[in-house]
């Protein structure tokens, strides 16, 4: 047999840039990790208890088990802690709406996505979900014609 030299190429060290994006992917995937667990426990707690409101305008959240509500909470301050170590990033933002929303939080949600296109007019998922919650609130013409990014 002949024998084979293999050089591997190690990649530089990391920047400050590159770090700050992993800490962005972390901190997001964490908090989609807590809104994951949350809407598991809240559905398992309506179900214990019978609640089968199909309605999305027809808030279920009043009967939450103290464990729900514990994370609930938790979720809360993971999003907050997010937008405050990346207040100039459009994910942030983002992942707080949508914390928010699950919890049927509208006005904050609603805010955080139109924060979402301050850090970034072309953040094409703000925009999605301002116009499903204008559709929500029966707000047709927002909706269509594009006024939904002005606050």
């Amino acid at each position: 047999m002949v024998p084979v030299s293999v050089e591997i190429q190690r990649d530089p060290v990391p920047t400050e840039p590159r770090r700050s994006a992993s800490r962005l992917v972390v901190g997001l995937g964490v908090a989609a990790c807590l809104v994951a667990a949350t809407a598991l426990l809240v559905v398992w707690s309506l179900r214990q208890q019978g609640n089968t409101a199909t309605d999305r305008r027809q808030s279920p959240l009043p009967k939450l088990s103290p464990e729900a509500r514990a994370l609930r909470d938790e979720a809360f301050a993971a999003a907050e802690q997010l937008v405050q170590r990346f207040p100039r990033d459009p994910d942030a933002y983002y992942s707080k709406a949508a914390v928010h929303r699950r919890f049927d939080d509208l006005e904050v949600a609603v805010a955080c996505w139109h924060k979402c296109l301050e850090c970034d007019p072309n953040f094409a998922l703000a925009y999605y979900c301002l116009g499903w919650d204008a559709l929500d609130h029966d707000q047709y013409d927002r909706a269509v014609d594009g006024s939904i990014a002005v606050s």
